[in-house]
């Protein structure tokens, strides 16, 4: 029979699972930044053309961006939503409003008839996508202590 460990042992076990998962999620991937970004880009570009192309490419977009993190689970052992730590949420909160900015220009743009406009909002998604993806990572490393 085993023997249970100490409270002191337990708690370092903890601590130490804890720091090799920081560990993994702090190593970053550039493939998965640019990845992001472009299914992101994809997603608000694809609105620049006639129907159904907008909505197949957001549908499809958030199927991507589904996969992703699935795959980027499956590779470190663990998923990370982009709200926690505490600071590097607002990294993602910021993002979001940006995105959000963004479909809104797309909307106006559709229904202005700017047909062209859509392709540099997804440019400047891309860009955008791709920073806020950099900065939370570097948020995040200071977090955790992993920088």
């Amino acid at each position: 029979m085993t023997q249970d460990p100490s409270p002191a042992e337990a708690l370092a076990a903890i601590r130490d699972s804890r720091d090799a998962v920081a560990r993994r999620v702090a190593k970053g991937s550039w493939t998965y930044d640019l990845t992001y970004s472009a299914v992101t880009a994809v997603m608000i570009g694809a609105h620049a053309f006639p129907s159904p192309v907008g909505v197949l490419g957001s549908s499809f977009g958030a199927l991507g961006l589904a996969l992703l993190s699935r795959q980027w689970a499956a590779k470190n052992g663990v998923f990370v939503s982009g709200v926690s730590p505490r600071r590097a949420r607002w990294v993602a909160l910021g993002l979001g409003v940006v995105l959000v900015g963004m479909i809104l220009g797309v909307v106006w743009a559709r229904r202005e008839g700017v047909w062209w406009l859509p392709l540099p909002l997804a440019a400047a998604t891309f860009v955008a996508s791709l920073t806020a993806s950099r900065l939370w990572l570097r948020v995040y490393r200071a977090e955790t202590g992993q920088a």
